[in-house]
């Protein structure tokens, strides 16, 4: 709706990961993403900064995943900085672990080869289990395994949360609450103002 161009690291990295996408450091980023761990701060700033200038083109942009870390924000600011365009608003969508592995991943289904992404429950298949567009079976991603899950979420909580206070201080943070999908995407249309 607001012309802005989305950019979504889990996307960035998952294409890497499965060689959709060349990068020198794809070995190391699938093994990472396999165990649930984050991707070291000085790669994810490169995929950014080049994620960025292929595909943001002089517009505004929403970054989704990024930054995780405090040293992530603040080499987020200081590439900002560069380019003389300061974040202007931080949205932190708060929902808890268990709504995130229920309700959003333990339902996801993938078609590999497009990045299309079903939900048993949200966006179903029209046949159970199979690609719309070219009926090839659907697949769950490696990272959306329960253990995986969790282990993600848990380092997810301890290297983020330090950023709400980060953004909060800088009185750039909007906090969404999201007990659902749906409630979620409305509370985030209200926050955008919409």
């Amino acid at each position: 709706d607001r012309a802005l161009r989305l950019v979504s690291t889990g996307d960035v990295l998952r294409d890497i990961a499965h060689g959709r996408v060349q990068h020198a450091l794809a070995s190391s980023i699938r093994d990472t993403l396999a165990a649930g761990a984050l991707v070291a701060d000085d790669t994810m700033l490169e995929l950014v900064r080049d994620t960025l200038e292929l595909r943001a083109g002089g517009r505004g942009f929403v970054l989704d995943g990024f930054p995780r870390t405090l040293g992530q924000a603040r080499a987020l600011d200081a590439l900002l900085g560069e380019h003389g365009a300061p974040l202007q608003a931080v949205f932190h969508i708060d929902v808890s672990p268990d709504v995130i592995w229920e309700q959003r991943i333990k339902g996801r289904r993938v078609h590999a080869p497009s990045g299309r992404v079903y939900h048993d429950e949200f966006n179903p298949p029209k046949v159970a289990g199979v690609d719309d567009v070219t009926g090839e079976p659907l697949v769950r991603r490696d990272d959306d395994r329960e253990d995986v899950v969790r282990a993600r979420l848990a380092n997810y909580a301890r290297a983020t949360e330090p950023l709400v206070d980060y953004y909060a201080q800088r009185g750039v943070l909007h906090v969404v609450d999201s007990p659902n999908s749906h409630e979620g995407y409305a509370n985030l249309r209200a926050a955008l103002g919409d």
